[in-house]
């Protein structure tokens, strides 16, 4: 920017505005008030497109002017070539604990007018996170993270579910393979969660655990307030099978290796 306000090239020579155009360094600036169907674009050093703004379409593009993949017509767009990463990075320099993060925030309203505001209802989407692969000629959803209205929302009440779809192999398609509900209950394989963890589904291995050290218990553990109840656990020591009682802090029923079947407390 020259002493007077104008906009120079790297050679120190004005940019062209046109008979009737100015450029004021300490005002707001405005391209395009009339509002045409014409494009804005950017150069970098690398990239002939670095910022190009789509005056028909209405969107935004970093590093393309190529609209391939902006199926819904988003208002903005990223894309790279070669080895780079795509994406935003997003970063926060705080002193404070939890007041100040990086923070990445959707919002949904079903009021059509930008400001005004109408209550979402249940069932409605909040956000989504997809990720999508090509598949030779088109980019196809693989799965994608759902955040949905949980219940009927008021003032100062919004009840919400997350949710995670994947595609099979052989589809197109992606269905809900976990959801975690509004009141914490998480299921998996099942919409309506019967308790905290409910797993449903057809595979014969319906919950897996393991261990890869020989001498490591694999268990789960009942716990009342915080204190140990019970246990239930394959010991990696003796490969043995038990349910312990932490009352008594022994086990009350012992499957031993050899099947034999010893009643505690031992």
């Amino acid at each position: 920017v020259g002493s007077n306000g104008q906009v120079l090239t790297s050679d120190g020579t004005d940019i062209s505005w046109g008979a009737a155009s100015s450029f004021n360094a300490d005002g707001a600036q405005t391209f395009n008030e009339s509002g045409n169907d014409v494009d804005f674009r950017v150069e970098s050093n690398g990239n002939a497109n670095m910022l190009f703004v789509d005056g028909g379409n209405d969107n935004i593009l970093i590093g393309t002017q190529d609209q391939g993949h902006m199926r819904l017509n988003q208002q903005l767009g990223f894309a790279v070539s070669g080895n780079e990463y795509g994406g935003m990075s997003f970063v926060t320099h705080s002193a404070t604990g939890t007041g100040n993060r990086a923070l990445l925030d959707f919002n949904r309203s079903r009021n059509t007018t930008i400001g005004s505001h109408t209550v979402v209802v249940n069932g409605d989407s909040l956000g989504t996170v997809v990720f999508r692969g090509d598949d030779g000629d088109e980019f196809l959803d693989a799965c994608y993270i759902q955040a949905e209205v949980d219940g009927t929302p008021g003032n100062g009440d919004m009840p919400g579910r997350l949710c995670f779809f994947t595609t099979p192999d052989g589809a197109a398609a992606s269905t809900e393979k976990m959801r975690i509900a509004s009141d914490g209950k998480v299921g998996i394989g099942t919409t309506s969660a019967a308790g905290m963890l409910h797993v449903d589904g057809t595979s014969d291995d319906q919950l897996i655990l393991n261990s890869n050290s020989s001498t490591a218990n694999t268990g789960i553990f009942f716990k009342e307030n915080g204190n140990h109840r019970w246990e239930l656990y394959h010991r990696g020591t003796t490969s043995d099978f038990r349910i312990y009682n932490y009352n008594t802090n022994k086990a009350d029923f012992v499957i031993k290796n050899d099947g034999d079947l010893s009643l505690g407390p031992l």
